[in-house]
């Protein structure tokens, strides 16, 4: 498994400012961060990624929480993966947190492996005067190593089911000048509205990221497109490496529009999630459930970010049952369609 890969979905983000190059003679070295999107602020895991004996040896720094902070080394990522929802797990007062971030121990769920049963971290006080937090197997046995395996696939999400140019011609996309195009109407459904709401209407471009052009069932990376074609209103772009984001993407551009005008959204096209308590009809948005979740900003466009990195394996299995629905039915999004350009 690559480390990054699912560190990245387990929120984990890269730092260029701290990683790169060690000094001459030194091994090269990488750092992530993790900060909980959700509960209580200052709590965070700073991570170092380094060569050792041929493989990544990950250690990490957990700030911001009682007795900290704490040190935890790993060469399994998915290690990792249970640390980081056991701090968010640690942040939500009153304990709300999904049944799936819960490891069933002998008298119960286990909303933190690493602590002990006073909850405070189970740590031990090591040579370099740092507090090391102990291996949750050695208290937990096969019952953390069933978690840590159960959870790490919950952030990987399903296999997909079908080639990537079949997810976009389910979803509606069909080859134009450049790439593929899909043009909807959000509100085409409302009858009792004007005209002009009704006609409201969004184009979805997708290329491949990395070539250009119409993407093919090779493209490693998709770039999709939102534009109104409103003046003064910027495109909305995102890259995935998954074409199953893109047809989420999809799905949020549209709620946007419907909540927007004071509707409520498709409940087929929103997701439950339990860390937050909301119902969430655009997982490209903030955290604080509002503005797009922007990470670049210019030339006539807004770039949004990875949803998992603030809605976790909630948004990833939405997503893949949403999309395998699409699929199934090989029908449009549940928000119509105008006739394409």
């Amino acid at each position: 498994m690559s480390p990054n890969h699912l560190l990245e979905r387990c929120g984990f983000v890269h730092d260029p400012a701290r990683g790169g190059m060690g000094t001459a003679g030194e091994a090269p070295w990488r750092r992530m961060t993790f900060e909980p999107a959700w509960g209580r602020e200052g709590a965070s895991i700073d991570l170092v990624i380094e060569p050792r004996d041929g493989r990544d040896f990950l250690e990490a720094m957990v700030h911001g929480v009682p007795g900290g902070p704490f040190v935890y080394g790993t060469f399994d990522p998915a290690d990792l993966a249970v640390l980081a929802v056991a701090l968010q797990n640690t942040l939500c007062e009153g304990g709300d947190c999904p049944s799936a971030a819960r490891m069933s121990g002998p008298a119960g769920p286990v909303t933190n492996p690493f602590a002990k049963d006073d909850g405070s971290w189970n740590s031990e006080l090591g040579a370099d005067r740092r507090r090391h937090l102990d291996h949750p197997a050695g208290r937990w046995g096969l019952a953390y190593h069933r978690f840590r395996d159960e959870l790490a696939a919950r952030f990987m999400g399903r296999p997909a089911e079908a080639r990537a140019t079949e997810y976009l011609a389910a979803a509606g996309f069909a080859e134009a000048e450049g790439g593929l195009k899909l043009v909807s109407q959000p509100m085409r459904s409302f009858d009792h509205e004007d005209a002009a709401v009704r006609d409201e209407a969004l184009t979805f471009t997708v290329v491949d990221a990395d070539l250009g052009g119409v993407p093919t069932d090779g493209t490693r990376r998709f770039e999709v497109r939102s534009s109104s074609g409103a003046e003064g209103i910027l495109d909305i772009v995102y890259r995935a490496g998954d074409v199953r984001d893109v047809l989420a993407f999809v799905d949020a551009c549209n709620n946007a529009v419907i909540a927007n005008h004071g509707y409520q959204t498709p409940e087929r096209t929103s997701f439950a999630h339990e860390w937050s308590g909301m119902a969430i009809h655009n997982p490209f948005g903030e955290a604080s459930y509002g503005d797009w979740n922007v990470v670049e900003q210019g030339d006539g466009r807004i770039v949004v970010a990875d949803p998992w990195t603030v809605w976790g394996f909630e948004y990833i299995a939405w997503r893949d049952e949403r999309t395998s629905g699409v699929l199934a039915a090989r029908a449009q999004p549940d928000h119509g369609t105008a006739p394409r350009a």
